[in-house]
Formats: C-alpha cells, sequence, structure tokens
C-alpha cells in the first residue's frame, strides 16, 4: 500500500514537475518568438525609413545648390532630377514652389511663359478640372516638376489651393524644417496612388533666425512618393517576409491613426487570429506625423520558428529532470543571443542617429563644420575663456575677388577653389582644439582657444597660399587666388557678449579688404590695439 502511495505520489510530483516544466518552457519559447519577430519588425521599420530618408537626401542636395547657387535653373532642375529617379523606384514627382505676392502674379506668369506659353497660376475646382485662381495675398505656383509627361498637369497649379498641401506648406514655412503631409490619393499614369508629400522649406540663406523665417521664405522643394512602392522596396530588402504588416499614420493615440498600407492588401490586422505574437515599432518622427509599423506572423513564420523541445519534453517525461536542464540551458542561451540582437541593432539605430547629427554640423561641399557647428563651438569656448580667463582668438576668413572667379571659371571650378582653399587652411592649424567652419558662400570662420596671439597661424594660411597658388586670371592683382583675414584677440573676457567678436572679426577683414587684400588685421581687446598686415 504504501509502494502504490508512494508510486502514486513520485508520479503525481513528476506530473506535476512536468507540467510545470512544460508551461514554463512553453511561455519562453512564446517569449522567444515574440522577441525575435519584434526585431524582424524594427528591421522592417528601419528598412522603410532609410528608404524614406533617401528620398528627403534629393530634396537637401537641391536646397543645397539652390543656396550655393542663387537658383536653380529648368536645365539644372531637370539634370538633378534625373539621377535620383534613376536610384530612386518610390520618387514619383519632384516640384519646386516658389512664394509669389499677388503683386507680382502678372510679371511671374509672363516670365514663365517664355519656357510654357500656356502657363498661368491655377487651382482644381471640386470636378477635378483646372480653373482660374482666386485672389490671395500670396501664391505658391509648382514651377518646375519632373518628370513632366507624367506630371505637366500640376504645373502652375497654386500649391496652397488644397487643404493638405497648405498644411504642410505652413509648418514646413513656419517650423523651418522638413515636413511630411497625410496620405493622399493621386492620378498617376493611368491609375491612382497613395503618396504622401515631403516638403522642405527654402529661405534666401542658410541660416534663418526664427523670428525671419516667413520675411526670408523663397518656397517649397517637395517630393511625391509612393507609399506602396516605398514600403515593398523595403521589404524585398529584408529577409523575412511570411508576416502580415500595417502601416499606421497619426499621433501617439491609437484611436486616430490611418491604415498608410497593408500587406497583403486583403487582410484586416485587427481581425488576425494570430495576436499571441506580434510587433510594433515606430518608423519616424516627423513634423506632426507619426509612423507607426504593426505586425502578426503568417502561420508559415510560426511554423519554421516554433521548435519541438516542449513536445520532446511530455515523450520523454522520465526523463525530464535531464532534458529540462538541457533545454532551460538552451533556451537562455538563445534568448541571450536574441537579447544581444536587439542590443546590436539598436547600437545601428544610435550610430545612424550619430551620423545624422554630424551630416547637420558639417558643410556637404567642402567636409569641414558649417555655421551651425561654428556658432556652438564659439558659445562653448566663450563661456570657457570667460570662466577660465584664458584668451580666445575668432578669426574670419575670406576669398578675394571669388565673384570674379566664379564668373570666368564657372561654379564647378568655383567649388573646386573653395576644397582648394579648405585644403591650405587646414594645413596651416596645427592643434585639435582649433576649429575651422565655412560660415558663409566663400567665407570661413576660425575659432583658436587659450591662444594669445592670431598672427603666427594668419601667417601661416598667407603663406601657403603664396606658396602653393592656385591660378586666377579673372583679376590683374596677382594672378592667384588670396585670402584676406580679420581677427580679434581677447585676452580677457569680462562685460562683453560673444556676438561681438564675430562683429570685431567682421570689423577687421574689411579693413584688410580695404587696405589691399592678402593681409591680415588683427584688434585685441584687454591690450593696446595692435594691427599686422601682409603685404
Amino acid at each position: 500500500m504504501n509502494s502504490h502511495k508512494m508510486l502514486f505520489s513520485y508520479l503525481l510530483c513528476g506530473g506535476i514537475l512536468l507540467f510545470g516544466l512544460y508551461s514554463y518552457l512553453n511561455r519562453l519559447e512564446q517569449y522567444r518568438i515574440s522577441t525575435d519577430f519584434q526585431a524582424v519588425v524594427e528591421d522592417k521599420a528601419t528598412s522603410i525609413y532609410d528608404e524614406l530618408h533617401r528620398n528627403a537626401e534629393a530634396l537637401y542636395a537641391l536646397r543645397q545648390y539652390f543656396l550655393l547657387h542663387q537658383g536653380l535653373s529648368v536645365q539644372e532642375f531637370q539634370a538633378f532630377s534625373r539621377g535620383f529617379f534613376a536610384r530612386q523606384t518610390s520618387l514619383v514627382a519632384l516640384e519646386w514652389v516658389p512664394e509669389v505676392e499677388a503683386s507680382q502674379k502678372q510679371s511671374y506668369e509672363y516670365d514663365i511663359q517664355q519656357f510654357y506659353p500656356d502657363y498661368k497660376i491655377i487651382e482644381f475646382d471640386d470636378q477635378g478640372q483646372a480653373q482660374e485662381v482666386a485672389n490671395r495675398p500670396f501664391y505658391y505656383p509648382i514651377h518646375y516638376v519632373e518628370p513632366y509627361a507624367t506630371n505637366k498637369r500640376a504645373l502652375g497649379l497654386d500649391f496652397g489651393s488644397e487643404p493638405l498641401h497648405a498644411d504642410v506648406l505652413e509648418r514646413a514655412k513656419t517650423n523651418g524644417t522638413l515636413q511630411m503631409s497625410q496620405p493622399i490619393s493621386l492620378i498617376h499614369g493611368t491609375g491612382e496612388i497613395d503618396a504622401v508629400l515631403l516638403a522642405l522649406p527654402v529661405y534666401d540663406r542658410e541660416i534663418i533666425p526664427d523670428d525671419e523665417r516667413r520675411a526670408r521664405f523663397e518656397g517649397l522643394l517637395v517630393a511625391v512618393i509612393n507609399l506602396e512602392q516605398i514600403v515593398l522596396t523595403a521589404l524585398d530588402k529584408t529577409k523575412e517576409k511570411d508576416l502580415y504588416l500595417s502601416l499606421l499614420d497619426g499621433s501617439a493615440s491609437k484611436d486616430d491613426r490611418v491604415v498608410l498600407f497593408q500587406f497583403p492588401s486583403s487582410y484586416s490586422l485587427t481581425s488576425a487570429n494570430l495576436a499571441d505574437v506580434r510587433g510594433e515599432t515606430t518608423v519616424l518622427q516627423l513634423g506632426n506625423r507619426l509612423w507607426t509599423l504593426e505586425a502578426v506572423p503568417m502561420q508559415s513564420y510560426l511554423d519554421q520558428h516554433y521548435n519541438e523541445l516542449t513536445s520532446l519534453v511530455l515523450t520523454m517525461g522520465v526523463c525530464f529532470l535531464g532534458v529540462s536542464a538541457m533545454l532551460w540551458r538552451s533556451q537562455l542561451r538563445r534568448t541571450a543571443e536574441i537579447e544581444v540582437a536587439v542590443e546590436d541593432k539598436t547600437s545601428r539605430l544610435r550610430a545612424l542617429n550619430h551620423k545624422l547629427e554630424m551630416l547637420s554640423n558639417t558643410d556637404p561641399l567642402t567636409g569641414i563644420s558649417n555655421r551651425r557647428m561654428f556658432d556652438r563651438y564659439l558659445e562653448q569656448e566663450f563661456y570657457r575663456s570667460r570662466r577660465e580667463k584664458t584668451p580666445l582668438v575668432v578669426m574670419i576668413v575670406d576669398i578675394d575677388h571669388f565673384k570674379a572667379y566664379n564668373d570666368k571659371y564657372g561654379h564647378l571650378m568655383g567649388d573646386d577653389c573653395l576644397k582648394q582653399v579648405v585644403d591650405r587652411v587646414n594645413s596651416s592649424l596645427n592643434r585639435a582644439s582649433d576649429l575651422f567652419a565655412r560660415i558663409g558662400g566663400e567665407e570661413f570662420g576660425i575659432i583658436l582657444p587659450n591662444t594669445n596671439d592670431g598672427f603666427p597661424v594668419a601667417r601661416r594660411i598667407l603663406d601657403a597660399f603664396s606658396r602653393d597658388r592656385i591660378p586666377n586670371d579673372s583679376v590683374e592683382d596677382g594672378g592667384y587666388v588670396s585670402v584676406s583675414i580679420g581677427a580679434v584677440v581677447v585676452h580677457q573676457i569680462t562685460d562683453m557678449q560673444r556676438e561681438e567678436l564675430v562683429q570685431l572679426a567682421d570689423k577687421a577683414l574689411y579693413r584688410a579688404k580695404n587696405n589691399g587684400r592678402n593681409r591680415v588685421e588683427i584688434t585685441k581687446i584687454g591690450s593696446d590695439a595692435h594691427r599686422y598686415q601682409q603685404l
């Protein structure tokens, strides 16, 4: 009797332990698949983000060219567009939309009619027919559109006449950053597509204070993106395809989100019966648009990723202790691998964000720091100098007769000249703490922390141009490219503002220009003022 009781107790305890072990392993397997699937969803989201970012690069490149050359001709716009359309299959159209005051409407239309005789600023009625645009203080006509053959109906359309267009226009104009529209339906070719608009504002110069954005607004560069194509292109670049996807657009609240795209198109994510394993991640947040990717696996995905270890435990109950130990170690190892993979993905995203931050602080033509980085570094070193009572030197370097050089040799040679100038100045700076930045078209800034005298550095820069000359036959002043330098040396900062340093360096630069160019003028603060010059 006792043996039967012991056997029963043994079987009962063994069954309980086996059932507990089975339940634990089943949950662990569910966690592994869920974590693995979440990593797959994040991989898809990263691919979609990368595709969208590559389309946005077209707008940034066009804006940089616009700022550098103070405008875009129709031939330049067409040449730029062809290259991007060849690389980006999801890019439907590129548009240039200038701001036109009502008083300039007739003269603007007359100028464009030299290229397009029937050009008029128009808007569409409720039936989609073109009609004369209503009176408004400002118009935003589509000035250029590529490819023209499939989008010529949009030429002259007042961008602000469409409510969704007007919304993204106002946000871009006010915020000064890249904005994205809600999803819209467009007639393209012989059918209709779902698309979004990327709108990048263009101002009359690169650095604009917040309160001057509206006054200096020139227009919008717009990219029309095919939603289905951008998602399918991203999916083709990733491995897993046995899943149901929904790309959603909206705010952080799930109640007001709009379905942008579903794959396959015939299913509904909310009615899927595989909701135990699902993934969700943010694709991007741009302006007031928040894209979210939701997914559930197909049965074929689960069949491929579920293993037989849990069932094996049930059939080999007499060996459940050894088997359970083996499974436990196996699952923990697999979980650790998944966590490492997720951490690796997170690190790659951090690296991508860091790269984007570096791009925002770098001049794309010359590869050195831009005006934004110059202002940030000046603020940092200004307060360090005042706090630690150390000297500080700020220089402004300007290329002499650069406009004449550009007029004679053309913009491409002008760009090459800018790169050669950067090489010569860089070779004259010896310390890692010295900052060299491009702060204007042909104007550069140098910050030398903890430096008592800027003349040795300025002299090395002038000598570099005399020693390694860049030919310049556009002027009779020496026959080669030279620079003028204005510098200010502050021995001890007391009650002055950092903006005054740049102003003093600018004034010194003007003296160098007025005194014959190819020289340096230095103003010292904290001791008697001196001027040095290189004749």
